[in-house]
């Protein structure tokens, strides 16, 4: 527990930087959802007729959401799937790269404790940052829908934001355990958050592209459906289990690898 709060105290003013940027910007796209709900639904219709299935879905286009629901996912939902992540990855970086790049791991490795509680440790503070940063950022729609007398599918932005959530935790565990190779942390970083950008528009191409789901399902983004958590209340259980699997199986190696690294003090 003095580690995860240690770690929860050290990224403490980051986690408000970025829960203030994302409120922010959330309570202006919903101040803004006004004008949608007082417009035709032919622009919906002509944008979702000539679009892929998976982008549909992606962008809130997709047949049988509300103009509501579509304007909050086309402006909330395809943002935060990527600025969620990004995070996660700040975070994963910083847990074993910034400490051997800054000189201060060797104080972690003097601790009265095992290498494995360490990593335990600062995944469950990476997890916690990502899940208070979720659940503020759907406070926030519901708080400005609801400041202008609109009304929409508040339980399904709630399974939305946990989509986002469950996807952040899946990519920050992955580059968490990529991050026990990589020493020099300005350099991880920037190869870490060129993966994640990289996967998510390789995602979205194939998205407009149309290729089926199980083309898609070995990278992450591809388990990101936004449309389907607004109208269903809900994930598709293949998705959550596979982000579960990908987050534990990362942790493992995260763990397993550390134990083994060799760190120059």
């Amino acid at each position: 527990m003095i580690l995860l709060a240690q770690y929860l105290k050290a990224n403490r003013i980051g986690l408000l930087v970025w829960t203030l940027a994302h409120m922010t910007l959330i309570l202006m796209v919903a101040a803004s959802a006004t004008a949608i709900e007082t417009q035709t639904d032919y622009l919906f219709r002509a944008f979702s007729e000539w679009m892929p299935r998976g982008l549909q879905s992606f962008l809130g286009l997709a047949p049988g959401m509300s103009k509501i629901d579509s304007y909050i996912q086309a402006k909330t939902g395809a943002l935060l799937s990527l600025t969620l992540p990004i995070y996660a990855t700040l975070l994963a970086a910083g847990v074993v790269t910034r400490e051997v790049d800054s000189g201060t791991a060797d104080f972690l490795l003097a601790l009265p404790t095992r290498r494995r509680d360490i990593m335990l440790s600062r995944w469950v503070g990476m997890c916690l940052n990502l899940a208070a940063l979720a659940v503020t950022s759907w406070g926030a729609v519901v708080l400005g829908l609801k400041a202008k007398g609109l009304t929409g599918s508040f339980y399904g932005y709630f399974w939305m934001c946990i989509n986002w959530f469950l996807l952040a935790v899946a990519i920050g565990s992955i580059n968490l355990a990529a991050s026990v190779w990589i020493d020099d942390y300005s350099s991880g970083v920037r190869i870490l958050l060129a993966v994640v950008v990289g996967l998510f528009f390789v995602d979205l191409g194939m998205r407009i592209a149309d290729l089926p789901y199980a083309a898609r399902f070995f990278n992450p983004f591809s388990h990101y459906d936004p449309a389907y958590a607004i109208k269903n209340g809900g994930m598709p259980a293949g998705s959550v289990l596979t982000l579960l699997f990908m987050s534990a199986a990362s942790l493992i190696v995260a763990v397993k690898k550390f134990d083994e690294k060799q760190i120059e003090t």
